[in-house]
């Protein structure tokens, strides 16, 4: 797994320690350090290799000989519905790309990633104690954030069941273990997704079926696609008013709220957690072949350089440069581009 200490919280950390319960799975520290020495090592110790993941590292990037690498490589999409053609372009380095959005995996394929399948978001169901109803103290439980563009929507609907309910305190962040006690002592957990992808079943959905509580989303939902039902599993919403309509229904039938939060709890355990994940994956680098795997070309390198420079890692996007122009011509104008990008990034986060 290329991925630093500093990557391995939420999803990253779940299926660190998911394929830990399955086999070895070892970190790589990603550039500048080359992983081909690495890769010998292990092979030398006896310790045979399997593939490699990059599960998508927001602070580790790829090492500058990655595409020399002779196992079956992955990348997790995390965030698949932002940035598609950008996300599409870089993950043509892989043999293998999982996406966490049901229904990504066709637009993805479209874009030409043929061995791009479907990896829903999960959980670590095992370190979320179930608690019995009476120990729930909060009508609603709310964790996530309120600031930013993208959230106008669930700050109006936030502070409306604020105003109306019983609710933990709202205005805060909150670490995992705090999440994990305020869930448990909560009836209704509601999630609410960002503005522009509210169909979201995001990591929250599958902590708060996780939790034992009653889980309320946004429909159109995504969890449609992981085999999840409204009225069965969660309860959906479509607008504020049939929200705020909903939560007084199923706070004074405690027998339905009940049942639909064991349901949705007990397919969370059976279903939905990172190990069902992480043996997915696993088998998926049991099965490929190798022979699949097509020439290394120019592409690559370009896609390389840009990744490098997406990550601010400016000195390895520098000593490519020389041997992408000797290889193709075509190459000054991507690095043109994103040298020009990189200056209004910069630019704007020092203005602005």
């Amino acid at each position: 797994m290329i991925a630093g200490e500093e990557d391995l919280q939420r999803e990253r950390k779940g299926y660190f320690h998911a394929f830990s319960r399955i086999g070895e799975v070892v970190c790589f520290p990603g550039a500048p350090t080359p992983i081909m020495p690495f890769l010998a090592q292990l092979e030398a110790d006896g310790r045979a290799v399997l593939g490699v993941l990059y599960p998508d590292s927001y602070w580790t990037p790829l090492p500058p000989d990655f595409m020399e690498i002779p196992y079956p490589t992955m990348c997790f999409l995390i965030d698949s519905y932002d940035g598609i053609q950008e996300r599409a372009r870089f993950a043509r380095l892989f043999d293998m790309v999982a996406v966490f959005h049901p229904g990504h995996d066709k637009i993805y394929q479209k874009a030409g990633l043929k061995n791009c399948f479907v990896l829903p978001h999960a959980v670590e169901a095992e370190i979320f104690p179930h608690q019995p109803a009476q120990a729930r103290k909060f009508d609603i439980g709310w964790v996530g954030r309120l600031d930013g563009p993208f959230y106008q929507t669930r700050r109006r609907l936030v502070r409306r069941l604020e105003a109306e309910f019983v609710t933990n305190e709202i205005d805060r962040n909150y670490n995992q273990q705090e999440l994990i006690e305020i869930y448990g002592q909560s009836k209704i957990i509601v999630n609410i997704s960002r503005d522009d992808y509210l169909e979201d079943a995001n990591l929250r959905c599958f902590e708060g079926l996780a939790s034992g509580g009653l889980l309320m989303t946004c429909l159109p939902t995504e969890l449609d696609g992981c085999g999840l039902k409204d009225q069965v599993h969660f309860v959906g919403f479509q607008e504020e008013n049939q929200l705020i309509k909903l939560v007084r229904q199923y706070l004074e039938d405690e027998e339905s709220r009940l049942k639909i939060a064991t349901q949705g709890h007990t397919t969370c355990q059976e279903a939905h957690t990172y190990v069902h994940r992480a043996k997915v994956v696993w088998e998926k680098f049991v099965a490929f072949d190798l022979a699949q795997r097509p020439a290394r070309n120019q592409a690559g390198i370009s896609q390389l350089f840009s990744h490098y420079m997406h990550h601010r890692r400016y000195r390895l996007a520098s000593g490519m440069q020389k041997s992408m122009i000797k290889t193709s011509i075509r190459h000054l104008g991507l690095m043109a581009k994103e040298w020009i990008r990189v200056g209004y990034r910069e630019l704007k986060y020092h203005f602005t």
